[in-house]
């Protein structure tokens, strides 16, 4: 019976730790344009960070440009 009641004393912690780091996120693909006025013509802009925010939406989301 104790090996029972510690078996699932450890499946409920398991599930709690897995739930503790568990995040909802909604995500979608942004197309957009990106210049630069003093870069040279064939600049690489993959990995440069941008901030972008939505009309209705508070905090700023920092994306990486592919």
């Amino acid at each position: 019976m104790a090996n029972h009641q510690a078996a699932l004393a450890a499946f409920f912690l398991f599930v709690l730790a897995v739930f503790s780091n568990f995040e909802l996120s909604a995500s979608s693909i942004v197309c957009g344009k990106v210049s630069c006025l003093d870069c040279h013509s064939d600049f690489d802009f993959s990995g440069i960070k941008i901030l972008l925010k939505c009309d209705g939406e508070k905090k700023p989301v920092t994306i990486m440009a592919a």
